[in-house]
């Protein structure tokens, strides 16, 4: 909105030029400066006319005639300026110019690619200024890509929510400024102005989508000799074939019949081959991809997609991530295998799952979902916030009633139930769960989606209540089911959760497959006071980085004297992951774990200076730096408004504080914390 108000102001500016007789034929940013006046942003317009322009030779950006008299930079000419003639052009020049300062302030780009302008022989560039149409502000915001993070990020929000902010009211205003043809942009620069100020205001604008038959007079009009030759050859063709034409319609009609039946058998196939391939073994993952591909009935990309989540849960992350971005690139306007390339990041540790689902999230805004887009894209939202992709999941379980999407919704409820504490949730993920198991008997995914569940449910359920004991007996038994399954990692590693929990660390220990988790392992040797443990974390980090074994690392050595290093390398290696896992943990905490005082204080300088904290984090952030305007009662305060989560980080951090300083009531806010 801030944006907007000093663009209001610079339209005003143009307009007291027009209302002086004069043309700026040049508006682009370096001819706008922003000052300070009373602490408050004055925007100025500079460079009015082209008497600068005359001693200047020619260069790639702005372009001259004969006479040196200045026609405007490439990227901001309007179209009827790219005549090479300064003849007829009037205000409404400048109106497009300021369209495309809008353009760019937006979305940090100018609607024709300026390096495709200056590459282009000179009549090429008019050609491309005067007939292609720039994409939609929003369009060009969702190409983007990698660049949509650092341009969201400049204007204070993300890709997605800048987006939404574009689409819609200002897509319609910047393309009436930007119109080919003058008399249909805004009149005047004040026009412009009052437009921007109306949708400030809340109020209705006056800018619409372009008619039909706009749109078709304009393609008559770039396509008129084609359009001719199709109209002639039509008009005898009907004048030939009347009676003919009626048994192509039906042909067509019957063709379009197949073509649709034919895509929902290729749909429903595919939804069966991936609930397949999820809950199946191994081999019978296998055999489904191999009958896809015999079928012919999937696209390309639909067999990698399946091929990812056969590695997903029985080869490992990295594999699936391979197979997914190839998905990926075989279907670039799709969400699904987005999606699920989300979740094989997340798993993985792959540092990419965030900018992954803003990606898909952008293309889901733009397109109709199928039920397994949305069962997925559930699923890819939980690993940003457990609450937000419940919605979709509910709606795609109710759509597609399906062992797949019950299994998807269990688990995420069994996420949220973990963070929030909410045992009625737990209870809502095993009824879910147990409806996957019973619908397909026997799979490694549906036991480990409902051993999960119960593992949290018994976390959270009183030990003395009557039902601990019938699902801690359900859980034991759902851990030795899965003992069939040895190569399906998550499956096992889950189980090694279960064992820990339960306090059966010879089973954790006797468990002779690799994927249990090294800090699954680094807690039994912990609880069997083994050293080995420290040497177990170390050699599991080495072998690449995991935030898991080393936040466990951190907190195994922390407070020894020779361990401040090891710690502040740990946080370093911490900070590359600080995207994905901030949300559940704060590196800056770890350095409570170490001595040097000064080095804490100024890290969490260095980190406030950067964007990204929530309130509560930059609050939690100036408590660790010693920052004296945050006490442990505000910070406390502030966590338990936050919810449960927050609150026990709150005295988590105030506990470690306490203990490092030496300070009374360390143990009350650790025991709280737990």
């Amino acid at each position: 909105a801030e944006r907007l108000r000093l663009f209001i102001q610079v339209c005003k500016a143009v307009q007291h030029a027009h209302q002086k007789g004069i043309i700026h034929r040049d508006i682009k940013p370096s001819n706008v400066l922003v000052a300070l006046h009373d602490n408050s942003p004055v925007p100025k317009v500079i460079d009015f006319g082209v008497s600068k322009a005359i001693n200047q030779s020619l260069t790639d950006r702005t372009i001259y005639t004969g006479l040196h008299a200045a026609l405007g930079t490439l990227a901001y000419m309007a179209p009827e300026q790219a005549a090479l003639t300064n003849q007829d052009i009037d205000t409404r020049a400048d109106v497009y110019g300021l369209g495309v300062l809008l353009y760019e302030l937006l979305t940090g780009t100018t609607p024709h690619d300026p390096n495709r302008l200056n590459r282009a022989a000179l009549d090429e560039a008019i050609r491309i200024l005067r007939e292609e149409e720039p994409p939609k502000a929003s369009t060009k915001l969702s190409s983007l890509g990698v660049t949509a993070t650092a341009v969201s990020a400049k204007r204070q929000t993300d890709p997605l929510g800048l987006q939404r902010l574009v689409r819609g009211d200002l897509d319609w205003i910047l393309l009436k400024a930007l119109e080919k043809d003058r008399s249909r942009r805004y009149e005047t620069a004040g026009a412009l102005a009052r437009e921007i100020q109306r949708l400030l205001d809340h109020e209705p604008v006056e800018a619409r989508p372009p008619s039909t038959s706009y749109r078709v007079q304009k393609f008559v009009r770039r396509n008129k000799a084609s359009v001719t030759v199709a109209v002639t050859v039509f008009l005898l063709t009907i004048a030939g074939i009347t009676g003919t034409s009626v048994g192509l319609i039906r042909t067509i009609r019957a063709n379009r019949a197949l073509g649709e039946r034919n895509k929902e058998l290729g749909e429903a196939y595919f939804r069966e081959a991936l609930t397949n391939v999820i809950f199946g073994n191994e081999a019978k993952a296998g055999e489904v991809i191999r009958d896809a591909r015999d079928r012919e009935l999937l696209s390309d990309a639909q067999i990698e997609m399946l091929e990812g989540q056969r590695d997903l849960y029985y080869g490992g992350a990295g594999d699936a991530s391979d197979h997914l971005r190839k998905a990926c690139e075989l279907a670039p306007g799709a969400v699904l295998p987005r999606a699920m390339l989300v979740t094989a990041f997340a798993l993985g540790k792959d540092l990419g799952y965030m900018q992954t689902l803003e990606e898909a999230e952008m293309l889901a805004s733009s397109e109709k979902l199928s039920v397994v887009d949305k069962l997925f894209l559930g699923q890819a939202r939980m690993y940003r916030n457990t609450e937000s992709g419940l919605p979709l999941l509910r709606e795609a379980s109710d759509e597609w009633r399906s062992p797949l999407g019950e299994a998807i919704l269990a688990d995420a409820l069994t996420h949220r139930a973990n963070e929030t504490a909410d045992i009625s949730l737990a209870n809502q993920a095993i009824r879910r769960s147990q409806n996957a198991s019973a619908w397909l008997t026997d799979s490694a995914y549906a036991t480990t989606v409902d051993l999960w569940a119960h593992i949290v449910f018994l976390r959270l359920i009183d030990p003395t209540d009557p039902s601990h004991g019938r699902r801690a007996s359900e859980a034991s038994k759902l851990a030795q089911r899965l003992e069939q399954f040895p190569n399906c990692i998550v499956g096992q590693s889950v189980r090694a959760m279960y064992y820990y929990e339960a306090g059966d660390y010879e089973a954790v220990e006797n468990m002779s497959v690799s994927p249990t988790p090294d800090y699954i392992m680094a807690l039994v040797k912990y609880r069997k006071q083994d050293p080995s443990m420290v040497e177990r974390l170390r050699n599991g980090e080495k072998q690449g980085s995991n935030p898991i074994n080393q936040w466990s690392l951190a907190y195994t050595v922390g407070f020894e004297d020779s361990s401040d290093a090891e710690i502040h390398h740990i946080y370093a290696e911490l900070h590359q992951f600080r995207a994905g896992y901030e949300k559940w943990w704060l590196p800056e905490s770890i350095l409570l774990l170490q001595h040097d005082h000064e080095f804490r204080r100024r890290e969490c300088k260095r980190r406030l200076s950067e964007v990204g904290l929530s309130d509560w984090e930059r609050l939690a952030v100036r408590y660790i730096g010693d920052d004296d305007g945050v006490s442990a009662e505000e910070l406390t305060m502030k966590g338990a408004m936050n919810g449960r989560r927050e609150e026990a980080r709150a005295h988590l951090i105030i506990g470690m504080k306490k203990l490092l300083l030496g300070a009374t009531g360390a143990e009350e806010h650790l025991l709280e914390a737990s």
